[in-house]
């Protein structure tokens, strides 16, 4: 999950042009300072990344401290150097071309996709508040969840079971993690049913 006090920040266009931003095509090219920046792909979620000044409540960008010691130098300097930020290509496309995302709100990929420069292009994208893009999340997940359909349907409805009970002991134990990892095999093993039940009486129907 990401954490939402970074990842659903404000985001204007007026902050990313004092990030000396020029401009941002509709197809997801970026130029700063005359030239074209490339993004950079997060390793974990396959986002295309970019990185921005910081700013603080003026507008203005934020300087911080640190300590560097230059090669020839017995004693370490002191420099400041301004303070970014990575934010999303899709949230600053949309903060672009729009104006402003509201802080709480998410940039959408309607395609589900985010891992390629074409699944940027303005017009896949939409925003969402954060609990309408739960849902949709929520409804591609269930589409994805296929199962073996030469398994009888109390192969699943055992393992939900098993997973149900854990999560009970879990609970009374106090033990967050174990529940949250067991609420997770919930969701896929009713997921599964779903999938098992819906594909077997559209068999049924055709028979």
């Amino acid at each position: 999950m990401k954490n939402r006090k970074t990842y659903a920040r404000k985001l204007t266009k007026e902050m990313l042009i004092k990030s000396g931003i020029e401009l941002i095509t509709e197809d997801g090219a970026v130029f700063r300072n005359g030239k074209q920046v490339i993004p950079t792909q997060n390793k974990k979620n396959g986002y295309l990344m970019l990185s921005i000044y910081e700013l603080d409540e003026d507008g203005n960008k934020i300087k911080i401290q640190m300590t560097r010691t230059f090669k020839g130098r017995k004693k370490p300097s002191n420099t400041y150097i301004y303070k970014v930020r990575t934010v999303g290509l899709h949230r600053a496309m949309w903060a672009w071309h729009y104006g402003v995302v509201e802080e709480g709100y998410v940039v959408d990929h309607k395609n589900n996709k985010h891992t390629n420069i074409e699944d940027y292009n303005i017009n896949n994208l939409q925003i969402l508040s954060q609990r309408e893009n739960s849902i949709k999340d929520c409804k591609a997940s269930i589409k994805e969840i296929k199962c073996r359909l030469d398994k009888p349907i109390s192969y699943y409805e055992d393992k939900l079971a098993y997973y149900e009970d854990l999560c009970k002991k879990a609970t009374k134990n106090g033990d967050k993690k174990e529940i949250h990892k067991q609420g997770n095999n919930i969701y896929y093993q009713r997921a599964k049913i779903r999938y098992w039940l819906s594909h077997k009486a559209e068999a049924w129907v055709s028979q």
